[in-house]
């Protein structure tokens, strides 16, 4: 059976960069962060966001978002070849319990046709305003291995600290040819 891959984890962890570049190298479609994306353009609208004090109404419509770009990309159904998305709605369900201390269980994957990609912080955070825990990887990567397995959800993990390594280890991992 074929299977989506998901790369969750905390911030500064390779994640977004490792999608891309499995998805360049297999040919498999990459679906972005919604998260990054609605920050983004909100940040170039010049709307300033408290990233430290993160407004309710934005996460509401991240939410919203990323659960539309999951639907339009098959995200609960078997695909013909991978999808990799750069993380789901797992990462919102651990930011819900972290910031605003609510447990959404509508944000909790169920077992599906994918494969977790959990990036261990053992590199160094890159620094981006966006980013606000780099202080807290290591607690928050405890949390995502915590729900990952309390879930039942298969994953794996990379922990290399270097990129050019990590990219070694997720295709030995995936059992792909490097």
């Amino acid at each position: 059976m074929t299977e989506h891959l998901v790369f969750t984890g905390t911030e500064s962890t390779y994640k977004t960069t490792l999608a891309q570049w499995l998805g360049e190298r297999t040919g498999w479609t990459v679906v972005p962060e919604f998260a990054r994306t609605y920050l983004d353009q909100r940040c170039a609208d010049a709307e300033t966001i408290d990233m430290h004090d993160f407004p309710l109404d934005h996460f509401e419509a991240i939410v919203g978002g990323q659960f539309q770009l999951q639907e339009t990309h098959n995200y609960q159904t078997n695909p013909l070849k991978p999808t990799i998305f750069d993380t789901d709605t797992l990462t919102l369900a651990i930011w819900a319990l972290d910031k605003f201390n609510q447990d959404r269980n509508e944000l909790w994957p169920l077992n599906g046709p994918r494969r977790y990609i959990l990036c261990a912080p053992t590199n160094e955070a890159a620094d981006d305003r966006m980013r606000v825990d780099a202080h807290r990887r290591a607690e928050l990567h405890e949390h995502y291995k915590k729900h990952l397995d309390a879930l039942k959800l298969p994953y794996i993990e990379l922990i290399e600290p270097q990129l050019e390594n990590r990219k070694v280890e997720l295709l030995k991992k995936l059992g792909i040819e490097y």
